[in-house]
């Protein structure tokens, strides 16, 4: 798995995930979001990548919800013929990470990507 900050990185060999964070507390900075995704999306080297999207600061009061998130996102449109989930979580107590990561490592393993053996 290798996260990438696509602002500043653009190393894409042999990528089987892409983890994108998103802050939750600032919806005036979620179309700016949706653009970047959306470009990270058509990067032909990615085409067949799991994406995980993290909405941080769930825990924060006004915090967008992870289901306007996906409607505001476009997320279904966005993501469509792409194997994708997005993950409510707080980075600092932890809370949703472990399951956005178990989801993560569920679906490499489905796709042959990561054996437990």
């Amino acid at each position: 798995m290798i996260i990438i900050e696509y602002q500043a990185y653009k190393f894409y060999t042999a990528v089987s995930s892409v983890v994108f964070v998103i802050d939750s507390c600032h919806r005036d900075r979620l179309m700016e979001a949706h653009s970047e995704l959306a470009k990270l999306l058509t990067e032909k080297e990615l085409r067949d990548a799991l994406l995980l999207i993290f909405a941080n600061k769930q825990d924060v009061p006004g915090a967008v919800s992870v289901e306007e998130m996906t409607e505001l996102l476009s997320l279904h449109k966005l993501c469509c013929g792409r194997s994708w989930h997005i993950q409510g979580c707080d980075a600092r107590s932890g809370m949703g990470l472990h399951e956005g990561l178990d989801w993560l490592s569920r679906q490499l393993v489905a796709a042959g990507v990561l054996d437990v053996a």
